[in-house]
């Protein structure tokens, strides 16, 4: 490490969050608030607690119950998907992959 200069871990910490902040500030279909860890689908008011998603069976719920909403765009899904791993990113310092892990 050059004298100065932030661990390499430090960093790569530092543009996670920057990339995490701008996915959910710039959230086109959702809108996220911090309290209670919560997407918003703006056209319809649906909404979902994050920080109520514990497992990987949870999250696949959500994304079952998600897919078939007549009003689910396959863009506002990926964001969806996008929005959730920036907030295990940011909140629980982990990818949602890890979070969630796998489906037994």
């Amino acid at each position: 490490m050059i004298e100065g200069s932030m661990p390499f871990h430090d960093v790569l910490k530092m543009s996670i969050e920057s990339i995490n902040h701008n996915v959910l500030s710039s959230l086109t279909y959702w809108t996220f608030s911090g309290k209670g860890l919560t997407l918003t689908y703006k056209k319809s008011g649906y909404w979902i607690s994050i920080d109520e998603v514990l497992t990987a069976e949870d999250y696949l719920d959500w994304l079952l119950q998600l897919s078939s909403k007549s009003w689910m765009t396959p863009d506002a899904f990926i964001e969806f998907i996008k929005a959730v791993d920036a907030i295990c990113w940011e909140w629980f310092d982990c990818s949602a992959q890890t979070r969630y892990g796998r489906v037994s």
